[in-house]
């Protein structure tokens, strides 16, 4: 079997499988067909709505958490300026430390 074939038997069982599918297709109901598009709206809209009340949910939280900052942010300030800032050690003191 040389390559034109193989391919003019795979286009054969192409059109045959595209016109089974075709015709399985035609034969459902309209009414079936319109009743999973109405399902698939519903359950889109149902998400959609998900979608947004989970939004709000999560608005809600950032500033929750931004007011909260806020408050905190004056106060932590003014402390960490009378505060003398804590030195870390060296990379020559970890290493003597590390050797010891």
């Amino acid at each position: 079997m040389d390559l034109d074939e193989m391919l003019k038997e795979h286009q054969r069982w192409l059109d045959k499988a595209h016109k089974s599918l075709t015709a399985a297709a035609a034969g459902a109901p309209a009414e079936l067909t319109q009743s999973r598009i109405d399902q698939l709206h519903a359950r889109i809209a149902e998400l959609e709505r998900q979608k947004e009340r989970e939004v709000r949910r999560y608005d809600a939280a950032i500033a929750e958490l931004q007011a909260e900052l806020a408050v905190a942010s004056p106060a932590s300030q003014a402390n960490d300026e009378t505060q003398e800032p804590e030195k870390k050690p060296s990379k020559k003191a970890k290493a003597k430390k590390s050797k010891k």
